[in-house]
């Protein structure tokens, strides 16, 4: 993918988090910021940490168990030419669908590089824990 190649796309809708591309399943999270700068395409996102599946992606993110990123991207013919070794050069990018976290990238380089928990994502965790436990207490304390 060519320098300038997203430039198409960058004002357009957040594009959804997936995990390895399953686009048939519920997304996990939403993009944020998305701007494209030497490396290429640089995005920051929020998982959705009511969904049990974004939060095992988040705490597998923690311990850098996973840590790919990867485009869905929609791409007509005059957006790419061929090159020699039978692989594209991408000049322009037609459409983000989605861009999954992911076990194995396909460009080895396109890693997620930073994972924080927000301060009011804590709070807001904590505050469901708490319920949890109350819950668990109630249901013990309903036995006696």
């Amino acid at each position: 993918i060519l320098p300038g190649a997203y430039q198409k796309v960058l004002g357009e809708k957040m594009p959804p988090i997936f995990l390895n591309h399953n686009t048939m399943d519920l997304p996990i999270g939403r993009y944020t910021a998305m701007k494209e700068n030497a490396q290429g395409l640089y995005v920051e996102g929020k998982l959705t940490l009511s969904i049990q599946k974004a939060r095992d992606v988040y705490e597998a993110m923690r311990a850098g168990t996973i840590d790919g990123l990867s485009v869905g991207i929609l791409l007509s013919k005059q957006d790419y030419d061929w090159n020699e070794d039978g692989g594209r050069n991408i000049k322009s990018v037609s459409g983000l669908r989605e861009i999954s976290v992911c076990t194995f990238p396909a460009d080895d380089r396109a890693r997620i590089g930073l994972v924080i928990l927000s301060e009011r994502d804590q709070r807001d965790s904590e505050s469901e824990a708490e319920k949890q436990v109350l819950a668990k207490l109630k249901t013990i304390a309903g036995r006696f």
